[in-house]
């Protein structure tokens, strides 16, 4: 069976050879599945089939500041439109390429303008028959919806975060599918599905490249008291903060601890007169004296991952710091969202995991853990 990790990496690989995928969202039993396509990569043969099997509807899911610079501004005031419904500008066609513009061929023409970064508003006319979606700047982690997972879907293939997206029905009744009606339509079609909620985990544990989501910017890391142990900082892409890492050593054979510290609310426990200095003390000592790693998480922009909890977000740092070291298994003190000071859990991610994402796979909710 898949891990999510695995899901959401195959979709992106999919996206990457311009063909489609298919992503699951909402509520069980409401919910609805949507076509995929990468803009950049849109075909006419695609982009048929896509209409064939769906509403016809295509939209064009992008972040709002692209659309902002193409001359989309929101079809209604924002203020009175309601959260959960997606921002649409008016339609739109490529200016030049096309005939009456809504043809498979016109529409796939019109999507990869959509996507070429040179693209500017005169390249474009109004109204026309793809129709735009202002998806939130820093994606699903800001906004948990279907505009937003497709765009970072893109992103994560390597591709402009631009997406082609509409709506899957049934070709007897034209009701949208739903549940394992999409999954056998994928299966018989050879599609990979995947869900919001899979591509939410994956970008909390891995990042939305193939590096991972922490990115080391101390290169041999500072040493301290004990000769075997060092710090070093990354800085982290989803959040924008820079968190330490004191790294002791790490036997091959030995489950090793790993020590978590939030930000203090007084001051950096790294440095001098914070009232959390002696918990932070204890646990570098023991990092120095048996090995281990100690991880200080630091606070960052929350409105990029305000769809995400603070402790979902901070668990995922935890798990990508882990990889960036090679521990598939440890120790956790003070997993966030425990609500136990000095609780300790074994955490083992699946087997084969890796900093990139296509050496899956993030935790998941089939996660092993154990109490300790």
């Amino acid at each position: 069976m898949r891990t999510t990790s695995q899901s959401v990496v195959s979709a992106a690989g999919d996206l990457a050879l311009g063909r489609p995928v298919l992503l699951s969202h909402g509520r069980p039993g409401e919910e609805l599945t949507d076509v995929v396509l990468a803009g950049a990569l849109a075909t006419p043969a695609w982009t048929a089939w896509a209409i064939r099997h769906t509403s016809g509807f295509l939209c064009a899911a992008m972040r709002s500041s692209h659309a902002d610079a193409l001359g989309l501004p929101p079809m209604v005031p924002t203020t009175s439109q309601s959260p959960k419904v997606p921002r649409f500008a008016v339609g739109v066609d490529a200016a030049v390429g096309i005939g009456t513009g809504i043809s498979a061929a016109d529409r796939a023409h019109t999507g990869r303008v959509l996507a070429d970064p040179e693209t500017r508003a005169e390249d474009l006319v109004r109204p026309g028959h793809v129709m735009p979606i202002r998806a939130a700047e820093h994606g699903v982690l800001q906004r948990r919806a279907a505009a937003e997972a497709a765009i970072d879907l893109c992103g994560s293939s390597g591709l402009v975060p631009l997406a082609l997206t509409a709506t899957l029905l049934d070709e007897h009744s034209g009701r949208p599918l739903r549940g394992d009606e999409s999954v056998a339509f994928a299966r018989e079609h050879g599609i990979t599905l995947v869900t919001v909620e899979d591509i939410v985990v994956h970008l909390i544990h891995h990042g939305r490249g193939t590096s991972g989501r922490v990115h080391r910017i101390t290169p041999s890391g500072r040493q301290i008291r004990s000769r075997s142990t060092r710090v070093i900082d990354f800085d982290d892409e989803l959040t924008g903060a820079r968190h330490t890492v004191m790294v002791g050593p790490l036997p091959a054979r030995r489950v090793p601890s790993v020590y978590v510290v939030g930000e203090c609310t007084h001051r950096d426990p790294f440095g001098p007169r914070c009232d959390c200095q002696p918990v932070f003390d204890g646990y570098r000592e023991r990092v120095e004296s048996t090995g281990g790693m100690l991880v200080h998480l630091r606070t960052g922009q929350s409105d990029r991952t305000a769809a995400v909890a603070d402790d979902e977000m901070a668990q995922g740092c935890i798990t990508a710091a882990m990889r960036h070291f090679g521990l598939e298994k440890a120790h956790i003190v003070g997993w966030p969202g425990d609500g136990v000071t000095g609780a300790c859990r074994l955490l083992q991610l699946p087997a084969g995991t890796g900093s990139a994402p296509e050496l899956p796979a993030a935790i998941t909710k089939s996660l092993l853990e154990q109490a300790y």
